[in-house]
């Protein structure tokens, strides 16, 4: 038996069946449901746009995985789960939005749009603004409402203005110990016994560029007496990042544990930033952790209500959140006759 179910979507010779299941629910959860055309109407709008099509096949291809089925017009079930997936995801937060009676403002549309444009081309806008242009305009019209709903909604989640420069500031605000850049210098060791060692000296009046150009085992910083310049906590490892903001200015910490042994640092200063050099970072921290709280809701939501996704499509993992393709033999995926109900728009 085989994983691969294929989705052969309905030509315009439509089969009597298919019309009739056309409304059937693919998916529910928590009484929101998404049927079967709902599903085929986005695969049609994907295969409307060939180069989106291509881009994301040949991604999934590097992932092990696939968009395109190897039968004419069809899909891989792997891909339709996550199409069916995503759609239930985005109508939970559309239901969640009219239930919590959440104003949509013309701030949170644009920070939405910006953001599935960036995902559209993968970080690069004009990309993205490309691959958005390529579908039509019902579907460019449905997917910025979705990206609109989870952004109205995990603004909602946080208290926090929805997107753009007000929720930059409000995170800035909240977080004033986020824009600080702590300036340190390192000495990197060996051993444990060394790094007590040069970490007790150092806090004995040692002069601490000395003892990393005596002591380092990285010659590079070790030779600049140990300076390793000034950052601000999100561009410094999380391992090392609660350490430095919890030591105070001019102090030594004890040695920390590295994949090459031991490092010893020293704050040499602090330097709070305005939010005028910061605020596209600040931007980028507050969506972070948005999306953070969004997931988790949408987490929460999955495991307390009652999933049930036709079978023809696969099963809910609750341990993973996406749906199993079923298994089904190669001849039966290759014509259809296991695939799901679908239809043309």
């Amino acid at each position: 038996m085989k994983r691969a179910l294929l989705l052969v979507v309905c030509c315009l010779a439509l089969a009597p069946a298919c019309a009739e299941k056309s409304n059937a629910p693919a998916a529910s959860v928590n009484g929101v449901t998404v049927t079967t055309k709902d599903v085929v109407d986005e695969l049609d709008a994907i295969r409307a746009n060939p180069d989106y099509l291509e881009n994301i096949d040949g991604q999934f291809k590097q992932q092990g995985s696939a968009v395109v089925g190897s039968a004419a017009g069809s899909y891989d079930a792997g891909f339709v789960g996550q199409v069916l997936m995503r759609q239930l995801q985005f109508a939970l937060a559309h239901d969640e939005v009219e239930r919590r009676q959440l104003e949509v403002t013309d701030d949170c549309k644009e920070a939405a749009k910006n953001d599935l444009i960036q995902s559209l081309g993968g970080g690069d806008e004009q990309k993205g603004q490309e691959q958005l242009a390529g579908f039509s305009a019902d579907y460019r019209n449905k997917i910025e409402g979705w990206y609109t709903d989870q952004f109205v909604l995990q603004s909602d989640l946080v208290h926090q203005p929805c997107g753009g420069e007000a929720a930059g500031k409000a995170y800035f605000d909240a977080h004033p110990e986020e824009f600080v850049q702590l300036c340190v210098s390192v000495i990197s060791l060996a051993d444990e016994n060394t790094a007590n060692a040069v970490a007790e000296q150092a806090r004995a009046g040692g002069d601490f560029a000395s003892l990393a150009q005596q002591f380092s085992t990285d010659t590079k910083s070790g030779s600049m007496g140990g300076d390793a310049g000034c950052l601000y906590p999100s561009e410094i490892s999380s391992v090392f990042a609660p350490t430095l903001q919890a030591t105070a200015t001019g102090a030594v910490t004890d040695p920390v544990t590295n994949n090459n042994g031991f490092l010893v640092f020293k704050v040499t200063d602090r330097k709070p930033a305005a939010y005028s050099d910061v605020s596209s970072q600040a931007e980028q921290l507050a969506l972070r952790d948005q999306s953070v709280e969004f997931g988790s809701w949408l987490r929460h939501a999955f495991e307390d209500g009652q999933v049930t996704v036709d079978p023809r499509y696969g099963t809910f993992d609750p341990s993973t959140y996406k749906i199993t393709p079923p298994a089904v033999d190669s001849e039966s995926s290759s014509s259809g006759s296991e695939a799901p109900p679908t239809s043309s728009p």
